[in-house]
């Protein structure tokens, strides 16, 4: 099992929900203050707890990049050894 977070802009949160839900069933989203070279933005992180393949992930942050027109997005990928249900 992985926990995967997707960093990026506060920016068309329906878009992202929507684009989300197609690839996963249960995610959750963090809403912070991002900063970057002295500048501060609004951000939003998507976790997502899944056995999915990294590049699926990889392909859902490059969708929301190009739609949100943003020159980055962090994808991060973590092992969850311990599952409790």
């Amino acid at each position: 099992m992985y926990r995967y977070r997707i960093y990026t802009e506060n920016k068309d949160i329906p878009y992202i929900k929507y684009r989300v839900s197609q690839d996963f069933t249960g995610f959750t989203l963090f809403y912070g203050t991002e900063y970057y070279e002295e500048a501060e933005e609004q951000s939003v992180t998507i976790e997502i707890v899944d056995n999915a393949e990294l590049a699926k992930v990889k392909e859902l942050a490059e969708d929301i990049k190009a739609h949100n027109c943003q020159q980055a997005v962090l994808v991060t990928q973590e092992i969850i050894k311990h599952v409790v249900c």
